[in-house]
């Protein structure tokens, strides 16, 4: 019952509409298919045009909150058929591997905290982006 309260005045605070944030994921998803994912100042952003676009001068000038965006991704990132997608393209890959050749298991590491490596450096690739997984 408690819980139940609080999803509900959470859902009265929204500046999003559930179809509005399904518009946000779509897009979002999209962009990083073809290779522009955003990351969290991009996804504000985004967000920050639509809510300014829909509220005018209600919507603060500040725009959402700082973590409003690590907030948005993690409702959406803790759906159990987002995490079977993602596991099973890792399971793709593995079989496909390059060439075609599988790839061993031993070279597939530390999966839950960091994922691949680019070019096998550590730290290489700069910002983290938003997309599917």
């Amino acid at each position: 019952m408690v819980k139940q309260l609080k999803m509900d005045s959470n859902a009265e605070r929204r500046w999003l509409s559930d179809e509005e944030e399904e518009v946000v994921i779509h897009y979002t998803q999209e962009l990083a298919k073809m290779g522009f994912g955003l990351d969290h100042r991009c996804l504000k952003e985004h967000v920050d045009e639509i809510c300014r676009t829909q509220y005018g001068s209600k919507f603060p000038e500040a725009g959402v909150r700082k973590n409003w965006t690590y907030h948005f991704v993690g409702r959406y990132t803790a759906n159990p058929a987002t995490h079977k997608e993602y596991f099973d393209l890792v399971e793709e890959v593995q079989l496909q591997g390059d060439n075609g050749g599988p790839i061993a298991p031993e070279c597939t590491w530390a999966m839950d905290e960091s994922g691949f490596q680019a070019n096998g450096a550590e730290g290489a690739g700069g910002q983290k982006i938003i997309g599917p997984k």
